[in-house]
């Protein structure tokens, strides 16, 4: 494993001590030797007010009512850190919430070494692409008529193949036709964007829910068929496979 992976610091937050001290043993058994352990939210706000850990990892649910969405908007005025959310379960009420902020990964609690190793270090690397992209593409012009309009990437809900050119749907609802092959256009975009078929791709950001029975991505403004050969990629997005 790469030693900067094992050298980063590491945040542990759980309001149990018990499951706290395995997730410490677990890092510990893993070669996690800088690793900074909390049992309560204001515990760790104040620490973070003076330090920027390289990862937190954080149930879900912590104390006097705080969850990990209180510290997804508390480190995303920090764009240094990365962050996994512990979860017992996994519904799609928790997806629902996780999914209008941006996190890395929700891991089961129950999870093995490797998971936890592999997950650490998956996200270490998409964090490090995700920064990448955050600082050099946070837009991109598109024709339209005799003009060349900026679309800021966070606005784009989904993008479908038609023919040649591509429909890039805004979240508003104006709709931008360019000509460009999808395989050239997701370059351009951030993790967060995912192919769900040959013909479309969906930016996370949006998903309201992803259908089982009926093969669809719901996003907020529109309903788009996946494929089976893309469910897998899809789901490993949330990591529910």
């Amino acid at each position: 494993m790469d030693a900067n992976v094992n050298n980063q610091e590491i945040v542990l937050i759980d309001d149990d001590p018990t499951h706290l001290n395995i997730y410490k043993e677990k890092l510990e058994r893993l070669n996690f030797k800088n690793v900074k352990c909390f049992t309560t939210f204001k515990d760790l706000q104040l620490y973070l007010s003076a330090n920027t850990p390289a990862l937190i990892i954080a149930d879900f649910y912590l104390d006097k009512n705080k969850t990990a969405l209180n510290i997804i908007d508390l480190v995303s005025r920090n764009d240094d850190i990365a962050i996994i959310v512990l979860s017992t379960f996994y519904n799609e009420d928790l997806l629902s919430k996780l999914n209008s902020k941006l996190f890395l990964d929700l891991l089961s609690k129950s999870c093995s070494d490797f998971e936890l190793l592999k997950t650490i270090k998956l996200s270490s690397k998409r964090f490090d692409t995700s920064q990448s992209n955050k600082q050099l593409k946070d837009s991109v012009f598109v024709k339209s008529g005799k003009f060349f309009r900026k679309i800021d990437l966070a606005s784009i809900e989904y993008v479908i193949v038609d023919g040649k050119y591509l429909d890039i749907h805004i979240v508003d609802k104006i709709k931008y036709t360019v000509r460009s092959t999808l395989n050239d256009f997701i370059d351009l975009l951030p993790v967060n964007f995912v192919k769900v078929s040959q013909s479309a791709i969906v930016n996370l950001s949006f998903v309201d829910y992803i259908g089982v029975d009926d093969s669809i991505v719901k996003t907020r403004n529109g309903k788009i068929p996946y494929s089976r050969n893309f469910k897998k990629k899809l789901l490993n997005s949330y990591y529910l496979a």
